[in-house]
């Protein structure tokens, strides 16, 4: 479980929050290294307990809880399951809708999500005539011309 630093909602890993859709970031290289403590600082976490055994206590009812195998927290190493496809549903109004980016009933951005089907009326990328990529640094181009990015030639057909 992840908890988002905007809203602080605990939530299963995904590349943004379910409530207030800020996109999280990848964790730093260096991981999650605790901190150093200062002399004259008084420690604001309590010391780690160690486990205490449960006793039943007599004459208590069992619930289907007591029963559950114990949850353990994912690897440290999960990934982020991949983007769902399909219809979209805004998490604050639950309006499933086909496309878009905001939600037509409350104005909402929706989430990020790959859509199945690609949209009515959108683009379908064709070569054009006279233009090309660069051959270095793939960014769209005049053939007749250097890239205007690294100055590198243009390759036409792509």
């Amino acid at each position: 479980m992840i908890r988002c630093p905007l809203c602080e909602t605990v939530q299963p890993p995904s590349p943004e929050c379910t409530v207030c859709g800020k996109r999280f970031t990848s964790a730093p290289a260096g991981g999650d290294a605790p901190a150093g403590t200062l002399a004259d600082m008084s420690p604001t976490r309590l010391p780690e307990l160690p486990q205490v055994p449960v006793i039943p206590i007599d004459g208590l009812e069992r619930t289907a809880l007591m029963d559950a195998p114990a949850r353990t927290p994912p690897p440290a190493t999960a990934r982020a399951a991949p983007a769902p496809t399909g219809p979209i549903p805004c998490r604050y109004c639950q309006h499933v809708q086909a496309t878009g980016l905001l939600c037509d009933r409350c104005g909402m951005r929706l989430p990020r999500i790959k859509s199945a089907v690609a949209p009515e009326g959108a683009r379908t990328a064709r070569p054009r005539e006279g233009w090309g990529r660069c051959s270095r640094c793939r960014l769209p181009g005049r053939l007749a011309a250097a890239c205007t990015e690294c100055g590198a030639d243009m390759l036409g057909g792509d």
